[in-house]
């Protein structure tokens, strides 16, 4: 997968958790935590592979760490 690809289906298990935690689903969440933690893996890979992500990566990331943000309120 590509890096927006990874960032991509990482900002949909955002909105998945969220949805998760608002239903009060907690055994569920901890397979959608296991998932984030593979691709923040696969990311950090692709990182240390190429010292820094894509101008449009960095872009979904800006956006990924405000749901993360709005999640945690």
């Amino acid at each position: 997968m590509s890096e927006e690809e990874l960032l991509k289906k990482f900002k949909e298990l955002l909105f998945q958790e969220r949805k998760l935690l608002e239903e009060k689903k907690f055994a569920e969440i901890d397979n959608v935590v296991k998932e984030k933690s593979l691709i923040i893996r696969e990311l950090d890979d692709i990182k240390s592979k190429f010292g820094q992500f894509k101008p449009e990566s960095l872009e979904i990331l800006a956006e990924l760490k405000r749901i993360q943000g709005e999640n945690i309120e």
